[in-house]
């Protein structure tokens, strides 16, 4: 069965029914979607489609990915085809499989150069492209290929792309090769654009604030950084608190699809973090942090963020571990017998960190951080080790695309307890795809 109706129905017991819930359901149509090569793919297509776009918006990347390879490597309807490509270069994106989202879109251009191509009275195949090469520009600046993304770029704007989207992806090419002060004049011409939130899930202001606070940050200034990092939450959760209320099942019906995965409060909240560590706001980056554990409790860099906030907070510098002659005074507690038998006692620590000690809260104490490091260099280790597979192990925060921390602006050489530092995030609007009804006739 190939009816409207159906497909009609399964959006709805998707939507509407819990996800895990409704796989039983699903299932007993004929596909299994953690199996998709047994599926017949002419009959299963469009259904395997939305199913995979539902894992994409719950950010079950991996489980889509595997739906929309298997996809693409069929014969399939032709505007379905490039739906799949673009939702596979999304979810690749979002992977931080920079490389392979580039050869997935250059696959799909040269699927389209041997003959095939958009039928009459649906989107231009200008469009498309454009759509598509957004995403390629996005990957060659995850992989840092700045010439690729340079020569991208020229030719979006001689095709004219749209011009808010535009600046964004300019303001971040500059972002990347660290001209600030370029990018954030550039990113100044967008600051007052609507965006229709409810329908897309997209809010150019909550994107605007952040990327506002990621280049202050750049620039030296965390204060002002953490300040606009701060609006972009308010702005962000008042978004949320607009939508439709009421019992779960409810509000997935009356929810746009998209909406679902809009929510960028842990991201911002973790780019928050780190400008108040910075800010020396120790205590406050610390409540960041361990609040993003619930999304990203499987990456190392937040666990060791955990930590550096720890030792911050005990410890807020250590000039004093390098005052050689104090501390040579300090080394030697004491002296016992004479002779042959005289013997030293050397105190058992050197340094004092007893400063904020008694203003330790629970989970900020010396054994809590070291608890942190430990978990760091174990999830370090298991990431690693399992670097050769293709599927990510853990949901990784998005993160400034840097290769050697001495080679960025941001890189501490002096002792202290921050050596490596990471950028927060720069956002660019991503597209939005939407469920795909058979457009055949019906057949029985």
């Amino acid at each position: 069965c190939r009816a409207h109706g159906f497909l009609s129905l399964i959006h709805v017991v998707v939507i509407v029914v819990d996800f895990v819930g409704s796989l039983p359901i699903l299932t007993a149509f004929g596909c299994d979607f953690l199996a998709p090569e047994s599926c017949k793919v002419q009959d299963c297509q469009f259904l395997l489609f939305n199913y995979a776009l539902i894992q994409f918006h719950i950010t079950a990347y991996s489980s889509s990915y595997k739906i929309l390879s298997f996809l693409t490597q069929h014969d399939i309807d032709v505007q379905l085809k490039f739906n799949c490509y673009a939702l596979l270069g999304e979810c690749l994106l979002k992977m931080s499989r920079g490389e392979e989202c580039m050869q997935v879109i250059d696959r799909y251009f040269s699927e389209t150069s041997q003959g095939r191509s958009i039928q009459e009275g649906e989107v231009s195949f200008s469009k498309l492209e454009i759509q598509l090469r957004i995403q390629k520009l996005k990957a060659c600046l995850m992989e840092k290929n700045l010439n690729e993304a340079e020569k991208i770029m020229k030719e979006l704007l001689d095709a004219e792309a749209d011009g808010t989207l535009l600046s964004h992806l300019i303001s971040n090419v500059e972002y990347v090769q660290n001209n600030f002060d370029v990018s954030l004049s550039l990113l100044g011409q967008v600051s007052n654009v609507p965006s229709n939130y409810s329908k897309t899930g997209m809010s150019y202001t909550v994107i605007y604030l952040n990327n506002l606070g990621c280049l202050f940050y750049n620039l030296g200034k965390t204060n002002l950084a953490a300040l606009h990092f701060q609006k972009a939450l308010i702005e962000n959760q008042s978004l949320l608190k607009a939508l439709p209320d009421g019992d779960a099942e409810n509000r997935l019906a009356k929810i746009p699809l998209p909406l679902i995965s809009a929510n960028l409060y842990f991201e911002i909240l973790y780019n928050l973090g780190v400008s108040l560590l910075h800010c020396g706001k120790a205590k406050e980056a610390f409540a960041c942090f361990y609040d993003c554990r619930l999304k990203y409790k499987d990456d190392p860099q937040l666990w060791l963020r955990l930590a550096e906030s720890c030792i911050q907070f005990i410890k807020p510098e250590n000039k004093e571990d390098f005052q050689l002659n104090e501390k040579r005074k300090n080394l030697v507690k004491g002296v016992i017998g004479t002779g042959s038998l005289r013997r030293l006692i050397l105190n058992s620590k050197i340094s004092s960190i007893t400063k904020n000690m008694e203003k330790v809260v629970d989970g900020m104490d010396i054994g809590s951080a070291l608890g942190y490091i430990n978990k760091s260099i174990q999830l370090s280790d298991d990431f690693y080790n399992k670097s050769t597979e293709k599927e990510n192990k853990f949901r990784a925060r998005p993160a400034y695309p840097i290769e050697k921390a001495e080679d960025h602006p941001n890189f501490e050489a002096e002792s202290g307890s921050r050596a490596w530092v990471h950028d927060p995030a720069l956002y660019t609007p991503i597209s939005t795809l939407e469920m795909v009804l058979e457009r055949s006739r019906v057949k029985i």
